[in-house]
């Protein structure tokens, strides 16, 4: 069944009606709803593939800096990075599976319908 074409008589009526500010500002609220975290996740992305292509020289830049700055001290610092950032890890996992059971627990104690789907 072949479409009847559309009145352009309506459409030109249709853009009358048209707010154009409110279009403007919506289209502005949308656009730097998007374009913020797009930008943030490209930023991201740079600096995450910066680090896995120049970690080793960044970690020796560390250390040295840290020689520089704090002697002996300054080079154990920076050793302990890696352990601040695992036990970090670590204990948001933790938490996240403590908090987990615990929600769980309490729906079924009060009865929701289904608590694992």
């Amino acid at each position: 069944m072949a479409r009847q074409p559309q009145n352009p008589d309506g459409l030109v009526e249709w853009f009358r009606g048209v707010n154009v500010e409110n279009l403007t500002a919506w289209t502005g609220t949308l656009g730097g709803a998007l374009l913020h975290p797009l930008l943030l996740f490209a930023i991201t992305l740079v600096a995450l593939f910066l680090v896995l292509r120049d970690g080793v020289w960044l970690a020796d830049r560390a250390l040295v800096t840290a020689d520089r700055l704090l002697g002996g001290r300054g080079a154990h610092l920076v050793g302990k990075i890696p352990d601040a950032t695992r036990a970090t890890v670590n204990g948001t996992i933790a938490a996240a599976i403590a908090k987990g059971a615990v929600i769980g627990i309490a729906y079924i104690l009060t009865g929701v319908p289904h608590p694992v789907h």
